[in-house]
């Protein structure tokens, strides 16, 4: 037993003992619980103690001042290595005053698992190990100090298990122990009825016994403290300990070091006994809840007893011998104290609640169980009214005056029976309880004590026993009916001690198995051998006279002949010891004729199955959890070029090539120890290793194999040689690679072939431009506009290729900058604006407020998109109208999201043309691209490029009811921008007069953006009549009239209304069309023109101008007329080898005053720099020019 506590006065051991002697009389349960000592801060180990040592051992320390420490698999608290990487533990203490004694310093080695051979110690270049036991093996090679601890092994058992009281009882139990503890010697010879299980170390044990494998386990007892503690903290508990079998610490060195064994020796006598007990209390606290052994209480309550009455005895002659006296006296008390804190721990650990109260009811004592059980702590409880912890309306009048005084006149007696009340938790509930209550006395003063348990689980038990008596004679009738319902006939045999035999219980079934009625077989056990194969009794017979006399479990299978036919019956049955020395066996008799017949079938199957393995076609393999082969099929021998023979119980590894050979065992462990292990099938291409060492690889399919019993598990493998799949491959490979240098090809001479074709197309425009811009009769300006336009559709056929040959090289590419959504409908109405009015189309955007109008994106990509899907629109719609929406979607954050689309009214597709229309060179049918024309790229280069903005495009079609092209994008966000002023313009009146429903509504929607307050009229009367009505309460500050209207057109309107005297507050007129506003004859009747399409530039611009828009509004109309700088006066260098190109973009820069001087080519165009640096305000350069290109 280990010592306990810490010093306490010798009174307070005399209460604690008197207490606890109350407790074992009153409460036997309370002494179930042993004691657990609180770790002691002791005086701190390390302490050097002298020591007379020899000329030969002071020799030997000087030749070795440091030695390698081997830190064995002890483990906390005895031997470990800290977080830190420190020495801890008992066995650190005690080496750091061996080294401190000798002058040694130890340098820690940690070593793995394992038992301590002087084979490990010199693999692992240790010297000394500080925490071994000593084995007569180990005796033979090692050299072992005396030991500096010795503590008792203790039984571990589940929690709910009683009766172990000492080794006796796991006779004929399986029992666990550590493989390299000695006790396994000990009890192998002492004890050979337990069959002990060897296990890696104490954790795996207890492990085994949490799991059920085993009985019990056994092993130190504060290892196994701590480790319940932490780990199975109410599911184990220790049940007793071994106290004539020892777990002794030792140190163990090298055999031919005997000066070193010799010393240690000399410093472990000369360490005192307080020391010892130190370092002992400094590390190990111990519970022990096992049953209560009276004869060990008595062992252990005697002598304090006795110890109590010789300090008396001495006080009485403390004048004698004072010398003797003190010592004695000094030995006595660190017992008391010892004494006191074992009782103390006893009382605390105890599972009822033990409280004790002083004269006025006060608590003064309140253990564990009792805080569990009431909920308050001992720091809440003490000093306070006992009366506090019961159910004030359960509790009788007289009661609280018996409580009270019940101590005042106790001589350490029961002063009451065992009584049951009802208590209150903290927090108010009620509990019921069983109250033991006795008195005592301690130094003069009269205490009280309780024991109190929790009855809720008994009062629970008690009601259910009554209702279990009401069912049991209908329980008893149910289970006779299931057990002749059983496929199995069950009996029971009752065994007396003389050996002889009775069935007590046997089911109907029994008549059907064995053909022996009921009454013949309980009066005459010998009958049920009446039907049995002559062959197989005599085996059974003797198999049950030997079990019978072991008093083990039968089993057993044999035959039985009835009406002609033979059955296969199984009879099973377990023992049970009864409380008079009998024995009784409950059993049952099964037919498995079908489960016989079911095995014949299954080893034939067996072999089936082998035979597929054979004739499998890959390479079949098992490998067990050490790595070795078990089993194999031929094509493995083919393949590998061993016979099976050779394979079988080698390591897997001898398949493997050498130079990965040392990893694999780690790959293997991996998986099998992983979590989600790689399904078969899974292919790992690796490379094998024949017999004759030639190497190749394999295609590998991994899959576990559980084990049978407990056993590890097994990896089943599939080997394919996949040499003739890697040719393959590799010709692949190649054939790739020479098709992606094609493609390369392709990319360079496409990206060559633009620039020669873009050269003189763009001169074909820009001379066309040129010529458009001076004096032409009509059928010459026909045809230079012919000209002009062919060229530009060769263009964009030209650049539609291009990008498709992009898309097929994956080349095709966004950009994401900052840009203006109403920049990309500017250019948009630029580009197809004109095209719609020849058409007599109306182009219409509606771009709502709520959509933001800068991000970050590609505008020229999605222009690009934009101006395909109305250009088609425009191209197949041959009156009404193309409207272009955009709406916000549901992204957020740092994502833009917006829904775009353009609907128009012309010729529709069915769903078949629609499904065909964004594949390569593809139109809704053949007709199309002959009336008219293009390429069918468009739609497959904008469906790429809807993709690469992280968006989608479709189409909604009929035929004849139009088309809406659709398509999502993403953009990034930015900051908001800052809100509108109200400018003078805001919430003015303006009247929009369209015939066209669409375009009015969307210039009113754009102006009431703006802040204006927009009405619609759909004619040019009802925009006169409108302007009258209102001139007079609330006059319009600004008129949009279309130019082209039914009845009145606008010009005809405006018109009226500037010539309208009567008017009080003429409005601002500004005339709309698609037109020009030189196509008007005659001056302008209006303040402004609005061009359609119109975008919010242009709308701004105009309202700034006329002095209706906002502040913001006005600013950013200022912001880009700063942008447009003015080029007059500036002096470029133009460098381009082309003399048309060149041409035109000189005559174009000089008609906007800017000075130009022109080279040829880059080296040209370098050399007047260099001559000039402050020559020019610009140089453009073409990309390809000869000698230097414009990157160079």
């Amino acid at each position: 037993m280990f010592p306990f506590g810490s010093a306490r006065r010798t009174c307070a051991a005399r209460s604690l003992l008197a207490a606890t002697a109350l407790a074992f009389a009153l409460f036997p349960a309370a002494s179930r619980a042993a004691a657990s000592a609180a770790a002691e801060q002791g005086t701190g180990a390390g302490n050097a103690y002298a020591v007379v040592l020899s000329e030969a051992e002071r020799a030997w320390l000087k030749e070795h001042p440091a030695l390698r420490l081997g830190i064995a698999a002890a483990g906390a608290p005895f031997d470990y290595l800290g977080a830190g990487g420190s020495h801890q533990g008992i066995a650190a203490d005690y080496a750091q005053i061996v080294a401190r004694s000798l002058g040694l310093r130890f340098v820690p080695v940690a070593m793995r698992g394992g038992e301590v051979t002087a084979a490990r110690m010199r693999s692992a270049r240790i010297d000394v190990i500080a925490a071994a036991q000593w084995t007569h093996a180990q005796a033979e090679t090692l050299r072992f100090s005396a030991p500096y601890l010795s503590s008792p092994w203790a039984i571990v058992v589940p929690a709910e298990r009683s009766g172990v009281l000492g080794l006796s009882d796991l006779d004929g139990k399986s029992v666990a122990v550590p493989r390299q503890s000695a006790l396994r010697e000990q009890l192998g010879a002492e004890f050979p009825g337990i069959a002990l299980l060897a296990v890696a170390d104490t954790r795996a044990a207890l492990r085994a016994v949490e799991r059920g494998q085993v009985f019990a386990a056994i092993g130190n007892i504060a290892s196994v403290a701590e480790t319940i503690q932490s780990d199975y903290a109410g599911r184990l508990k220790i049940a007793s300990a071994v106290q004539h079998a020892r777990y002794e610490l030792r140190f163990a060195l090298r055999q031919d070091w005997p000066e070193l064994a010799s010393a240690i020796d000399k410093v472990l006598a000369a360490i005192p006994e307080q020391e010892h007990r130190h370092i002992r209390n400094r590390w190990l606290a111990v519970r022990i809840e096992g049953e209560t052994d009276w004869g060990r209480v008595a062992a252990v309550a005697g002598p304090v007893i006795v110890t109590l009455l010789a300090v008396m005895v001495v006080v009485l002659v403390a004048n004698r011998r004072m010398r003797a006296e003190i010592r004695r006296r000094r030995v006595l008390e660190e017992a008391l104290t010892e004494n006191e804190e074992r009782l103390r721990a006893i009382l605390h650990s105890a599972p009822e609640g033990v409280i004790t109260i002083d004269e006025a009811g006060r608590i003064t004592y309140w253990n564990a169980a009792a805080e569990r059980l009431f909920g308050y702590t001992e720091r809440e409880v003490l000093g306070r009214d006992a009366h506090e912890l019961l159910s004030p309306a359960r509790l009788p009048a007289d009661a609280r005056k018996a409580m009270t005084g019940f101590a005042a006149g106790a001589q350490g007696a029961a002063l009451d029976r065992v009584v049951e009340i009802e208590g209150r938790h903290k927090d108010g509930h009620e509990i019921p309880i069983e109250v033991a209550r006795a008195a005592y006395r301690s130094d003069g003063e009269r205490h009280a004590i309780a024991f109190v348990r929790d009855v809720r689980e008994r009062r629970q038990a008690e009601a259910a026993l009554l209702e279990a008596k009401a069912i049991a004679e209908a329980s008893r009738r149910r289970l006779l009916d299931m057990s002749d319902a059983l496929p199995c006939a069950v009996y029971q045999i009752r065994v007396e001690a003389d050996e002889t035999r009775r069935y007590t219980f046997v089911s109907k079934k029994v008549i059907e198995l064995l053909g022996v009625d009921l009454d013949t077989i309980r009066s005459d056990e010998s009958s049920r051998w009446r039907n049995v194969d002559k062959d197989d009794r005599p085996r059974v017979e003797a198999l049950i006279e030997h079990v019978i006399r072991r008093h083990e479990r039968f089993f057993c299978e044999y035959r039985v002949h009835l009406d002609g036919q033979t059955h296969w019956i199984r009879h099973e049955a377990l023992p049970q010891r009864q409380s008079d020395g009998a024995w009784v066996w409950n059993g049952y008799w099964l037919d498995v004729t079908d489960i016989k017949h079911a095995g014949a079938l299954v080893a034939k199957t067996e072999r089936w199955y082998r035979g597929i393995l054979e004739t499998a076609p890959d390479g079949l393999l098992v490998v067990d959890a050490e790595g070795r082969i078990t089993l194999v099929n031929a094509q493995i021998e083919e393949l590998f070029g061993y016979p099976r023979e050779e394979l079988i119980g080698q390591p897997v590894e001898l398949l493997v090539p050498e130079r990965q050979r040392e990893h694999h065992p780690v790959h293997r462990h991996h998986y099998l120890h992983a979590a989600v292990t790689r399904p078969m099938g899974a292919g790992l291409e690796l490379y094998a290793r024949r017999k004759d060492g030639a190497e190749f690889p394999v295609e590998i399919g991994l899959s576990p194999l559980p084990g049978r019993e407990g056993e590890p598990p097994s990896v089943s493998a599939s080997v394919r040689d996949i040499s003739e799949r890697k040719r393959a491959a590799d010709a692949l490979r190649e054939a790739k690679e020479r098709a992606e240098e094609a493609t390369r090809t392709k990319s360079m001479f496409l990206a060559n072939m633009s620039h020669e074709i873009r050269t003189p197309m763009n001169a074909i425009i820009g001379m066309a431009h040129l010529a458009q811009r001076t004096e032409l009769s009509a059928r010459q300006r026909d045809y230079i506009d012919k000209i002009h336009g062919a060229a530009i559709s060769l263009l964009a056929i030209l650049n539609d290729v291009l990008d498709f040959s992009k898309i097929e090289a994956d080349k095709l590419e966004v950009e994401r900058v900052e840009f203006s959504l109403d920049a990309v409908f500017d250019r948009v109405a630029t580009v197809l604006g004109q095209r719609a009015a020849d058409k007599g189309l109306e182009l219409l955007f509606r771009v709502p407020g709520r959509v933001p109008r800068r991000m970050l994106g590609d505008p020229l990509r999605l222009t690009q998109v934009l101006t395909n899907l109305a250009g088609n629109a425009i191209k197949f719609t041959e009156r009404g109208t193309i409207a272009v929406t955009v709406e916000p979607t549901g992204a957020g954050g740092e994502e833009i999201g917006l829904h775009f689309s353009v609907h128009d009214n012309g010729i529709g597709m069915s769903e078949e043309e629609a499904a065909r229309l964004f594949q390569p060179f593809t139109q809704a049918d053949g007709s199309t691209t002959r009336r008219f024309g293009g390429t069918g790229l468009g739609l497959t280069i904008s469906k790429r490029l809807v993709e690469l903005m992280g968006g989608r495009i479709w189409v909604d079609s009929a035929p004849d009811a139009g088309s809406a092209f659709h398509f999502t994008a993403c953009f990034g966000a930015l900051p908001a921008a800052p809100e509108v002023v109200a400018g003078t313009g805001a919430g003015r009146r303006v009247l929009v007069a369209d015939d066209h429903d669409g375009a009015r509504a969307a210039l009113a929607e754009a102006l009431g953006d703006e802040g204006l307050r927009a009405e619609q009229a759909g004619t040019a009367q009802e925009a006169l009549a409108a302007v009258r009505h209102a001139d007079a309460l609330d006059p319009y500050a600004l008129v949009f009239l279309d130019w082209k209207m039914p009845g009145m057109d606008g010009v005809e309107a405006a018109r009226t209304l500037k010539a309208d005297t009567g008017l009080r507050a003429p409005p601002a007129v500004v005339l709309m069309s698609a037109f020009g506003h030189e196509e008007i004859r005659g001056p302008l009747p209006a303040d402004g023109f609005l061009g359609k399409p119109f975008s919010r530039t242009q709308l701004r611009a105009l309202l700034a101008k006329l002095g209706a828009g906002s502040r913001a509004a006005s600013a950013e109309v200022r912001s880009a007329g700063t942008r447009a700088t003015d080029l007059a006066g500036l002096r470029v260098l133009l460098a381009e080898d082309n003399d048309a190109n060149r041409q035109v973009a000189a005559e174009l820069l000089a008609a906007a005053g800017v000075s130009v001087d022109v080279a040829e080519n880059g080296r040209e165009a370098l050399e007047r720099l260099r001559a000039q640096p402050a020559a020019y305000d610009a140089v453009l350069m073409d990309v390809q020019m000869p000698e230097m290109d414009g990157y160079a």
